[in-house]
């Protein structure tokens, strides 16, 4: 089985793990104020009061307020998805200079979202907060070195970048790198540096990390061939809603490789990346169904919809 490497761009700043950070952060302060106070909002849910709090401010040019309403806008939490309110939003907040809003409407040019897509824009607003040492905007602008999208394809300028954001401990930054070792390019191949990248990332929860990790473990790339190591990887892959692990987990439960043949859970985790498109999951299902008696495949459907509903749903904002 072959496996696709994908370069990876922007960390969605909108997370439960963000706004718990930011949240825990203000606790370290002895005051607060009304911004301060509508991330304290955001963090517990309550998305009524936090958007009375930041609104008035991002209306008053608060430029993190601003941050945070296009965020939620293009994310579609507190508010309906609005991609040309967030695009206006992290303008706002761009042209104050702040990096993460740089980097952000970046990605909406990078993606044509809220705006015509354009590559070139992409590049000048990451360049803008890379360029402040953003790690997120020096991973971004790196990607769109490695891709030759908006610039001239350069490995090097890639490598450099996703360098200095490395350097930050930012795991995408970590990941790419470790990509960019697995081909080749701009650097010598290396499947071992490869592997200690991917694992740099992996144990920082990167899901897109760990599913590599699984990969080079499973087919003894840059590791000693390991089925259970890469069972354990992809598990911790698939629970964060990564499609391909999940694939590669169900496949490994129906020929009981690096764990014990089990076709009730090869069926649950193939019918759940099926579900998400992916069609050789979806012919694996089917034979992995077909060893099933209806007692166990409706025992099956039943730990696939709490499955879905635990590693689909809050992956799929």
């Amino acid at each position: 089985m072959g496996r696709k490497f994908l370069v990876l761009r922007r960390l969605v700043l909108f997370s439960a793990t963000a706004v718990a950070l930011a949240t825990a952060s203000l606790h370290k302060v002895a005051w607060a104020g009304p911004f301060e106070d509508g991330l304290i909002a955001l963090g517990a849910g309550n998305y009524e009061m936090a958007l009375s709090l930041l609104t008035p401010l991002a209306n008053n040019g608060h430029a993190n307020a601003q941050l945070y309403l296009g965020v939620l806008n293009e994310a579609g939490v507190a508010v309906p998805r609005d991609f040309g309110q967030a695009v206006r939003w992290y303008r706002s907040a761009a042209d104050q200079g702040l990096a993460d809003a740089q980097t952000s409407l970046g990605n909406m040019y990078d993606n044509g979202w809220g705006v015509t897509l354009d590559d070139a824009a992409a590049v000048y607003w990451y360049r803008l907060a890379a360029e402040q040492g953003d790690a997120n905007g020096q991973t971004s602008l790196g990607a769109m070195y490695m891709g030759g999208e908006g610039v001239q394809q350069d490995f090097g300028q890639a490598l450099r970048w996703f360098q200095l954001s490395a350097e930050q401990g930012f795991a995408l930054a970590q990941l790419n790198i470790g990509i960019l070792y697995l081909t080749g390019d701009g650097v010598p191949k290396d499947a071992a540096k490869a592997v200690s990248w991917f694992r740099k990332a992996a144990n920082q929860g990167l899901p897109q990390a760990q599913a590599n990790l699984g990969w080079m473990y499973q087919f003894g790339e840059g590791v000693p061939e390991d089925a259970a190591q890469a069972v354990n990887w992809y598990e911790l892959a698939a629970k964060q809603g990564d499609v391909v692990s999940q694939f590669y987990l169900g496949a490994m439960y129906a020929e009981g490789i690096g764990v014990e043949q089990d076709y009730l859970m090869a069926y649950v985790w193939l019918r759940i990346s099926g579900a998400q498109g992916n069609e050789q999951a979806q012919g694996l299902a089917a034979d992995a169904r077909s060893f099933l008696t209806s007692s166990a495949l409706e025992r099956a459907e039943e730990v696939a919809s709490e499955y879905w509903r635990l590693y689909v749903v809050p992956f799929n904002i």
